[in-house]
């Protein structure tokens, strides 16, 4: 039985589809291995967007504390100066490079990727950890678990993830409040 060139076709484009579409579910399947609710985590990256950036930008550094030798070792690095305190370093591979040499230099109190982890408490062996969306993803929900095993889930507990420091905790969740207003 011979089956038309149109039935044919559908036959490969159904295939493509089915393909593609197990690709692509495959290429997200990090977001359900999370215990923590995708929309929790979506917030964490609303507030620690740049506002000059996409959502879930991952070539990020920002520099917590004021120092007149970042201009110096940065010197010979191609990167963007987003405002007064950060970057956007381009690429993961640049990134790295940049993180690593501005860390040999005791800079320390960056703040990376699309969900700005602070690299004095979060210290990975990977840099890739912080400037690769997928990981970073799941490194911010393995914080964000130990913080609701430690403290119980809540809105004060989801802060933390920010600063533990009860003013810069409250301001943080003020600032997700005001973006999740503006958004509906």
């Amino acid at each position: 039985m011979l089956i038309s060139l149109d039935k044919r076709m559908n036959v490969v484009l159904v295939a493509m589809l089915m393909i593609s579409s197990a690709i692509a579910k495959d290429e997200v399947s990090y977001l359900y291995d999370c215990s923590v609710p995708y929309e929790t985590i979506r917030l964490v990256a609303v507030a620690e967007r740049h506002m000059k950036r996409d959502i879930g930008y991952p070539y990020l550094i920002s520099f917590n504390s004021k120092n007149k030798d970042i201009q110096e070792i940065l010197k010979g690095f191609k990167y963007e100066r987003l405002d007064s305190r950060t970057i956007d370093c381009k690429s993961e591979g640049n990134c790295i490079d940049i993180a690593k040499k501005l860390i040999s230099f005791n800079q320390v109190n960056l703040d990376l990727g699309a969900f700005q982890q602070c690299y004095r408490y979060f210290k990975y062996e990977d840099m890739s950890n912080y400037f690769s969306l997928k990981k970073s993803y799941k490194k911010t929900c393995n914080i964000l678990e130990d913080l609701i095993k430690r403290y119980g889930y809540s809105w004060d507990t989801i802060g933390m993830y920010h600063n533990r420091k009860s003013k810069e905790k409250e301001r943080w969740l003020k600032l997700i409040s005001q973006k999740v207003k503006n958004a509906g």
